[in-house]
């Protein structure tokens, strides 16, 4: 930035089922408030620059943004458990037998995905739909009703 180099590490980079990929840093508000904080303000030119040099997306998201929907906060607190159970394990086929049902139903509910791993699979199931949702594979409709067995899933 102005001939100068800046370091800058983004909080996280996220990478879509459709390639695309988005460098998000969260900033507080006080922060980005005019002339508040400018080293936030040099970090922001410089992760924006070098995104959109090499073609990825930025994004700046304020504390505001993230609790602006308490009912997804909620059900991702939920969710994050079922994901860390199995966060080295490959979820491909789980993931691809979870859209075949979808694909031929249309919209399924989580208690059956939790059906498709049988008595000993069903927290392997719970968290392959949920990391298909992370992804933007799948849809949800989590961000308005609660986290339940009758949370309903179909294809992005």
């Amino acid at each position: 930035v102005a001939g100068e180099y800046i370091a800058s590490v983004v909080d996280v980079e996220i990478k879509l089922a459709t390639g695309v990929v988005i460098w998000r840093e969260v900033k507080s508000e006080a922060s980005l408030a005019a002339n508040a904080d400018a080293r936030a303000e040099l970090q922001l030119l410089a992760q924006s620059k070098q995104s959109s040099r090499i073609g990825d997306r930025y994004e700046l998201v304020t504390e505001r943004q993230l609790l602006a929907n308490p009912m997804l906060l909620r059900n991702w607190h939920q969710a994050i458990p079922w994901i860390a159970q199995v966060r080295d394990v490959p979820l491909e086929q789980e993931v691809d037998e979870i859209a075949a049902l979808i694909m031929r139903k249309g919209t399924v509910m989580f208690s059956q995905i939790l059906e498709l791993g049988g008595r000993n699979d069903q927290a392997i199931y719970g968290a392959a739909i949920l990391r298909a949702v992370q992804t933007g594979a799948i849809r949800s409709d989590l961000d308005a009703k609660p986290f339940c067995k009758y949370t309903r899933f179909k294809i992005a």
